[in-house]
């Protein structure tokens, strides 16, 4: 059966990526998709966006963002132990765009000792997620965006059979596509027609901003 996986938490009722939202979404989700960012002492905060109000998040200390933005309850988003964010399996999302390389290593260290069994660690940096599919007891998936990476994939399903593929929604129905669906989860889903037929195909999971309306989907 096709996942329906919270985008960013439960994002229409409480904010991205907030520790309150990803709880909240079990109600209505059989998996999350949240974001990873390290601060500047390799402390874990959960935004999608590399700032908050132009404060860059990896410039900063832990306990400077949360003086700084003490109206924003960013509190909600430090992340320190797998424990507060339930039952339900999580898709870890690294963001690694404004680290450098010995911050890549932190975030991506601590990323592998967060996961379990059940979750997927994924990312847009296909090269750190083949770093980690031997390191780690949880799934892993690369994120594709473009045609040119739809190419690419097909290689990486026939050399890994444990790989999973992060597709941007509208390439999915491209000529061009030619992925095992059951390995397959796209990004992101807010049209329930599309969702209607992507389940039809049988694809292994829909992000989605609206799981409270494609989870009926599925029942």
């Amino acid at each position: 059966m096709t996942e329906i996986i919270g985008h960013r938490g439960l994002s229409g009722l409480h904010p991205d990526n907030s520790l309150s939202g990803i709880n909240a979404a079990k109600q209505y989700c059989s998996a999350v998709e949240i974001d990873l960012r390290l601060t500047k002492d390799s402390e874990i905060f959960l935004f999608h966006d590399p700032d908050i109000k132009g404060v860059k998040i990896h410039c900063k200390d832990k306990d400077d963002l949360i003086s700084e933005f003490s109206d924003l309850n960013i509190q909600d988003h430090h992340l320190t132990s797998r424990s507060q964010l339930g039952m339900l399996p999580i898709f870890f999302e690294i963001k690694v765009d404004t680290l450098s390389d010995g911050q890549r290593e932190v975030l991506k260290d601590k990323t592998i000792a967060l996961a379990s069994e059940e979750d997927t660690i994924i990312c847009f940096d296909w090269n750190l997620i083949y770093e980690i599919s031997n390191r780690t007891i949880s799934r892993y998936g690369i994120h594709i965006a473009n045609e040119e990476q739809l190419y690419e994939a097909k290689s990486v399903s026939l050399l890994d059979q444990d790989m999973l593929f992060m597709v941007k929604a509208e390439l999915i129905e491209a000529r061009v596509f030619d992925l095992p669906v059951n390995r397959v989860v796209a990004w992101t889903v807010n049209s329930i027609d599309l969702a209607k037929r992507l389940i039809q195909m049988e694809i292994n999971g829909i992000i989605t901003d609206i799981p409270e309306d494609l989870s009926k989907l599925t029942k």
